[in-house]
């Protein structure tokens, strides 16, 4: 599906510590699913009949929207 959209939301890290790199994937994955499920009430609200394939809102739109809503610079 569109699982490879995951690493725009990896963290960039140099850290060689297992921990770290393991909350910024399990960080990465709640991105995701929340950015599916957005899109999915985005498309169930406006097509009522048929399920889309492409997604309505992309992922570095909503990426952008939620680094926007945590004040944090791009």
């Amino acid at each position: 599906m569109r699982y490879r959209t995951i690493k725009d939301c990896l963290a960039m890290t140099t850290s060689k510590n297992f921990s770290v790199r393991w909350f910024y994937f399990g960080f990465a994955v709640l991105i995701y699913d929340m950015w599916l499920l957005v899109d999915f009430v985005i498309q169930v609200s406006l097509d009522c009949v048929e399920q889309r394939t492409k997604p309505r809102l992309t992922a570095r739109r909503f990426l952008e929207f939620v680094r926007s809503s945590l004040l944090v610079p791009p």
